[in-house]
């Protein structure tokens, strides 16, 4: 199971292959205590807040039943108006059958009404494909890169580096959609 925390929360280190802060680290593991341990071992201080009742540590938490969650649950998509998709028959019979798991768990789920800012494929594209525009990467090896890559490539060095603020920042510190588990016209 993989576990992807907010922006912040675990140190991301310097880089500068990742000029919009998308990238974060988390566990991989193959359990949910395993990815808590080393969460524990990820965020500074985890576990040890200095205040009257010590916090618990991922790990503690992870071992222990949640409340009741409140679950929002959507199929709109950013990418909507670029890339339009449906989702397949299999996918909304896995999403029907977790959200029953959930609610039989003690969990509520409800749709949630998601909007996208119009400029979010725009702005995830060139905050996504920034790292690749910048990199040196000599001439006779260009021809190495796939397709795909020559293209982000190609126009991130026409855009070149915006000092503008992100809007991909203004979004939501979460979401849960399903996802497509390749690209668009893959």
């Amino acid at each position: 199971m993989g576990l992807k925390p907010g922006r912040g929360l675990a140190p991301a280190g310097e880089s500068s292959g990742d000029p919009a802060g998308l990238v974060v680290s988390g566990p991989l593991a193959r359990s949910a205590a395993d990815a808590a341990l080393l969460l524990d071992a990820l965020v500074p201080g985890a576990g040890t807040d200095k205040s009257a009742a010590p916090a618990p540590s991922y790990r503690e938490l992870a071992a222990q039943d949640p409340p009741g969650l409140r679950i929002g649950v959507s199929l709109e998509s950013p990418w909507q108006t670029v890339f339009p998709f449906t989702p397949d028959a299999e996918a909304l019979h896995a999403l029907a059958e977790g959200i029953r798991r959930l609610e039989a768990a003690g969990h509520h789920t409800a749709e949630a009404p998601v909007r996208y800012d119009n400029r979010y494929p725009a702005a995830f594209t060139t905050a996504w494909t920034a790292g690749v525009g910048g990199a040196r990467i000599a001439p006779q090896r260009e021809a190495l890169l796939t397709p795909l890559t020559r293209t982000f490539r190609r126009r991130a060095q026409q855009r070149g580096r915006r000092n503008s603020p992100n809007p991909l920042h203004s979004c939501a510190s979460s979401s849960g959609t399903p996802s497509p588990s390749t690209g668009p016209g893959t």
